[in-house]
């Protein structure tokens, strides 16, 4: 009787997380394969479910406008669009937090195509028919139209929800090449870096959250040293 007893109250706080609803959070595009890889450990470590949700950027900022966005934490990737929307009242100012930085890529998996030295010779390669991009109101959409003329290129552009689907464009098969960020590219990847130029990633609480207590503790293990060295280890800065 006592075996069972203890084995049951060995087994409360299993049942207690299983019975929980998870912390929703919701990431931008390409971070969320990074963010993926981290949830069983963030679930483990703090003892709650943690729901990663990979969305298009743009129409969450709009769903956050009207607070209207279904999670309790975002990682976006626009610190301007953030600091707006806390001036708005539509996040917690303390939560705006760096997470990470990463570089936009022309990635071309598709050995046709001649990777040249000029990003521009690249683009306008024969073999280079279909290109992956997001839309132009996206971090890595709007980094690349202010880095290159697309002009001469745009029959070739087949616009992706977001970097992630841009790449998961070119890894398909769907497109020879796209833009995407650095922290999806493997060591083996062909890809040229747009230089001098980055992709911010932030936190922020959503004043319609459901748990401010778990984001916030959420927010505080991204920061830790251990989850810090594991994004840097996915090729973030």
């Amino acid at each position: 009787m006592r075996k069972a007893a203890v084995l049951l109250t060995s087994l409360i706080p299993i049942l207690v997380m299983a019975d929980e609803q998870p912390l929703r959070v919701a990431v931008g595009g390409g971070f969320h394969p990074t963010m993926n890889s981290l949830s069983s450990r963030l679930s483990h470590e703090l003892g709650m479910k943690v729901e990663i949700t990979s969305v298009p950027i743009e129409s969450t900022y709009q769903q956050l406008i009207k607070a209207q966005a279904p999670y309790d934490l975002v990682i976006l990737a626009n610190p301007e669009k953030m600091q707006n929307l806390a001036k708005q009242g539509s996040i917690y100012a303390d939560s705006i937090v760096e997470v990470a930085r990463s570089q936009v890529v022309l990635w071309c998996p598709n050995p046709k195509v001649l990777m040249r030295v000029s990003l521009n010779d690249t683009l306008n390669e024969p073999t280079l028919t279909r290109l992956g991009l997001s839309p132009t109101n996206s971090p890595v959409g709007q980094l690349v139209a202010e880095s290159i003329d697309l002009k001469p290129i745009q029959s070739k552009i087949k616009r992706a929800n977001h970097s992630l689907d841009a790449w998961r464009l070119a890894r398909s098969g769907k497109a020879e090449c796209a833009f995407t960020m650095l922290g999806l590219m493997q060591p083996s990847d062909r890809y040229s870096i747009i230089p001098n130029r980055n992709i911010t990633l932030i936190t922020g609480i959503p004043r319609s959250n459901r748990s401010p207590e778990k984001a916030q503790r959420v927010l505080q293990f991204l920061n830790s040293p251990l989850i810090k060295a594991r994004i840097k280890n996915r090729g973030y800065s």
